[in-house]
């Protein structure tokens, strides 16, 4: 088994070795499939609370939307959130990767 694979079988985050450089797919991917699967959940914990015939809009009349359409949309702005924070903190680490990368690419020295 390679370190790769290893490090996805065992539920740790993929890190900036792993996703190789370059590869806008690859990193997408890392960044919305796990938003997708926390989004399906976190909309589950949702609809335990709230019942989605009951949503009004600041307190004026029901929204008047199915129980599918509240669920569809509800998923979807959940997911983007969760996207879009992941695909900040990728942002901020390939960045800070960059920073640390001498002029030759190779890792500059640290200081203490």
């Amino acid at each position: 088994m390679t370190e790769r694979s290893a490090a996805s079988g065992s539920g740790q985050l993929a890190t900036s070795e792993q996703i190789e450089p370059g590869s806008a797919r690859r990193l997408a991917m890392a960044v919305l499939w796990p938003a997708f699967l926390l989004a399906g959940v976190l909309d589950a914990l949702i609809f335990v609370v709230v019942d989605p015939a009951e949503l009004r809009w600041f307190g004026g009349p029901a929204l008047g939307w199915s129980t599918l359409a509240v669920y569809s949309a509800t998923f979807l702005i959940v997911w983007a959130v969760i996207s879009v924070s992941g695909a900040l903190t990728a942002m901020m680490l390939r960045d800070g990767e960059n920073r640390r990368a001498g002029p030759a690419g190779r890792a500059a020295p640290r200081s203490h």
